[in-house]
């Protein structure tokens, strides 16, 4: 009888094997047939769909648009096989996407054209959140959460009618960013939590590249192309040594955003290795060149605050940080670098003096519109103000920062405490037992939000990376209490708590029980 081994089948195919270490290997490596199932042929149309919608994009050699589908596609296919896979696709791509654009514009295209390559990043995001809400419903505590979010956007919709672009894309682009919700809510529930680690990769290569910007004396070509044509005039030039380091992202207050939180994961994260000291400084350092002080004020309140949270836990590490801003210092603090992030930090008190025009003219910001936004019942409408308005055709908008006012002045009062009260509300949800039950994983989702709201102060953090960090450490916050271990250590302190109560009650209102008679002593035989 003829064996695997002399040439016979094994599975229906014919091995041929004179060699038996060939045949011990032979079946992990041969092709396997298998016939279509029904299940097969719902991919074919998909598969057809992608096509039709690549092709014309690689015909008008449309290379922004090529890459948005395939990107898109790439993010929801893995995710849907490898999520912690498809999450890092959607994060790099988040951080990369400007410099993509920036890389086609200077080596492919000949002339500038419609960011459409800026889209990808919130269409992958929804994508892999609607995958995520289908992996794992969430409660509805979640839901109302979000629900009460996108109630608030959608305030002050009617009153944006009048100017539909900007309108569609702020409603666009905030909506995106709050299914982070369940992104990290999912990531909970399966038990890996994995934007931390991603970022812990990520971040590093691009704050280095902030920081090579800064210090060498002429900027990447592309880098060059997109500063004289697209760049907003906050980042400065060279010439005048008013740079400021954006990296891979549009703008130094985008970069200072995320490096700032992801310097606050670092402080209050569970283990401080090398690596992560590493990280920190080079997050640390292209944090100061992109010379946005409110990120840096921002930080450091963050700090303050954070310590009566943790008990004073992460005293010692602030004490590193400090040490590390300190050599920093001494060894760029002379250079022609280092004096002008110097210069920049020194110049945080001059609004008193009227010298620093940036702070007065958010002050004046909040005296002139914070009142009429207060008044202004729907608000003046989402687009108006923020990334949106740039495709406004009423020209520029009339403030640019303080993440507060500029939700209260799109969505009206209503709409702003539906979405910061649905963000607290979260915070106090996901924040029970917080000190019995896996405290040194959920306090820095507990840090991202305290950050965040302190960073709302000088810029919009709803929109972005920025805001997708925040959703998903608040989703993997909520999911975290509703564990069946944080459940059962509830229920135990509400049954202590009753019976203590029962205790007391009964105290008062029933007469003590009497003593039973004494025991008469048994008969001496």
């Amino acid at each position: 009888m003829a064996t695997p081994e002399h040439g016979g089948r094994a599975g229906g195919h014919f091995l041929p094997a004179p060699n038996r270490r060939v045949a011990r290997i032979w079946p992990t490596l041969r092709i396997q047939y298998e016939r279509l199932v029904r299940s097969d042929l719902r991919f074919v149309p998909w598969v057809v769909l992608v096509g039709l919608l690549l092709a014309p994009g690689v015909a008008a050699e449309q290379w922004q648009y090529v890459l948005l589908i395939v990107f898109v596609v790439s993010a929801g296919s893995l995710y849907m096989r490898w999520p912690t896979v498809g999450l890092a696709l959607v994060v790099i791509l988040w951080i990369i996407a400007p410099l993509i654009r920036r890389l086609l514009d200077y080596f492919v295209e000949s002339k500038q054209g419609p960011d459409i390559l800026s889209l990808a990043p919130f269409f992958a995001t929804l994508v892999i959140g609607v995958l995520a809400y289908r992996r794992q419903k969430p409660s509805k505590a979640v839901l109302i959460v979000m629900f009460a979010v996108w109630a608030g956007f959608l305030w002050g919709t009617p009153a944006g009618l009048d100017d539909p672009f900007p309108l569609m894309f702020a409603i666009f682009s905030y909506i995106a960013a709050t299914v982070g919700l369940l992104l990290g809510y999912h990531d909970w529930k399966r038990g890996t939590i994995v934007l931390e680690k991603l970022l812990l990769f990520i971040i590093p290569i691009v704050a280095a590249y902030a920081i090579y910007q800064f210090i060498t004396p002429f900027l990447p070509p592309w880098d060059a192309l997109w500063l004289k044509f697209e760049a907003p005039i906050s980042i400065g030039t060279k010439e005048q040594g008013t740079f400021r380091a954006f990296s891979t992202l549009n703008s130094p207050g985008m970069l200072a955003g995320v490096l700032a939180l992801f310097a606050l994961m670092l402080l209050v994260g569970p283990r401080l290795t090398p690596w992560r000291l590493a990280a920190g400084g080079l997050t640390m350092a292209a944090l100061l060149f992109t010379q946005v002080r409110s990120a840096w004020i921002a930080m450091a309140v963050a700090m303050v605050a954070l310590i009566p949270v943790s008990r004073g836990g992460i005293l010692g590490r602030v004490a590193v940080l400090l040490v590390i801003l300190g050599g920093m210092y001494v060894f760029a603090g002379g250079s022609t670098a280092g004096q002008a992030v110097v210069d920049r930090a020194a110049s945080v008190g001059d609004a008193s003096s009227g010298g620093d025009h940036s702070t007065n003219e958010r002050i004046q910001a909040i005296t002139e519109f914070g009142p009429k936004a207060l008044v202004q019942p729907i608000g003046d409408g989402l687009g108006s103000v923020s990334q949106a308005s740039r495709l406004s055709s009423k020209g520029e908008p009339p403030f640019a920062d303080n993440g507060y006012l500029l939700i209260m002045w799109q969505t009206g009062l209503l709409g702003f405490l539906l979405i910061f009260g649905g963000i607290l509300a979260g915070t106090i949800y996901g924040a029970r037992q917080l000190n019995s039950y896996k405290r040194k994983e959920r306090f820095p989702f507990v840090a991202i939000v305290i950050v965040t709201g302190v960073q709302s102060a000088a810029a919009d953090t709803l929109f972005g990376l920025a805001a997708v960090i925040l959703w998903y450490s608040l989703g993997a916050l909520m999911a975290s209490s509703e564990d069946p271990e944080c459940e059962a250590i509830r229920e135990g302190k509400r049954r202590k708590q009753a019976a203590a109560e029962e205790a007391v009650t009964y105290g008062a209102t029933r007469a003590p029980a009497p003593a039973p008679p004494p025991r008469e002593p048994a008969p001496v035989a």
